[in-house]
């Protein structure tokens, strides 16, 4: 049934068809699997059921070159150009040309996917087991594996030595449960009874005290409601933040989309012509964009970043007008950390229509969508960065679609290479959001762990800015969770100084003895 379905999948829409039987077949198995308590084996299917589609499949962006024949990468590079011209003359025909254009793209897209099909095929050899995966745990870390099925969550619990997994119906409370909380953190109007009621219907509660870690591979409401944000214990009041004890205050947490994120090859050899390489716009003047609020914190934010990122080398800040569609097309693949502060905008309708906006001002070859990078153009960029934030409004959210996780922006990041992302789920104040960013890349600059600086940040804003969980409590990484600095790096950086300076004192020492001398 899994290659059945893989089979019918668009790598870069994400949609996939599978008859309904089959799903209620499918249910059936993992159900019989549990009831024989081989709950690894549950877990493990459950996995490929969610990840029939995923762009992390293609991080390397090597992999095309090295499975498809020099042929093949002409005409994929042909469909490409072709694709994306018919896009743009989509987004502004007449009603009566849009069918006619649809139709074409559709014809390609079937030859483009028999290319991708191939890469897919090739690349998706190896499974992995939970066995291996409890290998590499300590004993203070958890796996949160969590699939939505026929209306049912399926929640696995891993440990180093046990395996769990149970069932809870996602009947019409429980869904209006989640989606409620949801709407009300996006507003910035955070109902605590809401999200404890969730904490206890995942049964979060429950987890050991010595557990310090948790690696959550979400699914469904569970992309858009982070669990750092749950109080652990019944809150006093619906909205007494600063009383409350959230997740993030006990538990180191972080995000993957599959079971084979744990053997993923993280480690890049590239030679970064940039080490952080950050676009930062602050106003949105142009007419097609005048419905796009300004920035005033962008600028100053992406500076103090690039400015106090010290452990980097040839660091870049691309501001207001440097920072182009073009720029960023050149120099984002060439940068070991990228970060945006800009606007960007989930298309419901068509998610390879998202956009990222960036300046127009030096960009006149593009006279329909000046400044508008769309997701369809992020798929085909060989990006090969070591960590990527896109502290834009709703960067990771969009339409969620199972098997595939949530479509838009990061969706494309993650086909292009990008190894992880730091992504916010809704809108926050922009002075809010640009403190964030630099707290967190401080912490980074300090040889934390990605995940480390995450939660150290949100701590920070708990205990210091605004407890609402509105305004720490977006942001999500997802992918390779080690440090950017690695520790040993720093210490050979002050060994290296420390060095130095001893080694120029006593040249001048020696060089001031011997002038005493000749007196």
């Amino acid at each position: 049934m899994i290659p059945r379905a893989k089979a019918s999948t668009s790598v870069e829409s994400g949609f996939w068809n599978i008859e309904p039987e089959y799903l209620e077949a499918f249910d059936v198995m993992v159900d019989l699997l549990i009831k024989t308590n081989r709950n690894e084996e549950a877990i493990e299917t459950l996995d490929k059921l969610k990840t029939i589609n995923d762009p992390a499949l293609y991080r390397n962006p090597m992999v095309k070159s090295s499975l498809l024949n020099e042929a093949e990468l002409t005409q994929y590079q042909r469909l490409t150009n072709e694709l994306d011209a018919l896009r743009r003359q989509q987004l502004v025909a007449s009603d009566e040309r849009k069918p006619i254009i649809k139709r074409r793209i559709d014809r390609l897209n079937i030859q483009k996917q028999a290319l991708d099909q191939k890469i897919s095929k090739l690349t998706t050899n190896q499974s992995v087991s939970l066995n291996d995966i409890q290998h590499r745990l300590s004993g203070s870390e958890v796996v949160l594996h969590i699939t939505e099925l026929n209306d049912w969550y399926y929640i696995g619990k891993v440990t180093k030595r046990s395996t769990e997994i149970n069932k809870v119906r996602l009947d019409s409370t429980n869904r209006s449960l989640f989606k409620d909380a949801i709407t009300n953190l996006s507003n910035g109007n955070t109902n605590l009874n809401q999200l404890y009621k969730i904490s206890n219907l995942l049964e979060l509660g429950e987890l050991p005290k010595w557990i310090t870690t948790i690696t959550i591979v979400p699914d469904s409401y569970l992309f858009e409601l982070p669990i750092d944000i749950l109080p652990l214990e019944r809150p006093a009041e619906e909205y007494s933040y600063g009383e409350a004890t959230y997740f993030v205050e006990r538990f180191n947490t972080h995000y993957v989309t599959s079971i084979n994120d744990f053997i993923a090859d993280t480690k890049s050899n590239a030679d970064y012509a940039f080490g952080f390489a950050g676009y930062g716009l602050s106003t949105f003047d142009d007419n097609k964009n005048k419905n796009l609020v300004p920035l005033p914190f962008a600028k100053s934010e992406v500076n103090n970043i690039a400015a106090n990122l010290s452990s980097l080398k040839n660091r870049k800040a691309f501001i207001d007008e440097e920072s182009s569609e073009s720029a960023f097309k050149a120099s984002a693949p060439h940068a070991r950390i990228l970060h945006l502060a800009t606007h960007s905008e989930i298309s419901e309708q068509d998610p390879l229509y998202s956009t990222l906006y960036m300046s127009s001002k030096s960009d006149s070859s593009d006279t329909d969508f000046p400044g508008q990078i769309f997701a369809y153009e992020l798929f085909e960029l060989n990006l090969n960065n070591e960590m990527i934030m896109l502290n834009s409004c709703e960067s990771g959210s969009g339409s969620y679609l199972q098997g595939t996780g949530i479509m838009g922006i990061s969706r494309a990041l993650r086909y292009a290479g990008a190894k992880s992302l730091v992504l916010n789920l809704w809108s926050v104040n922009d002075m809010m959001a640009s403190e964030f960013a630099i707290k967190f890349y401080d912490y980074l600059n300090q040889g934390k762990s990605k995940t480390e600086a995450l939660q150290l940040t949100k701590v920070h804003f708990i205990k210091e800015k605004n407890a609402n969980p509105h305004f720490w409590g977006p942001y999500m990484l997802i992918g390779d969770k080690s440090p950017i600095i690695e520790p040993y790096e720093k210490a050979n950086f002050y060994f290296a100084a420390s060095f130095m300076l001893y080694f120029v004192l006593f040249v001048a020492f020696s060089l001031f003895k011997r002038q005493s001398q000749l007196k």
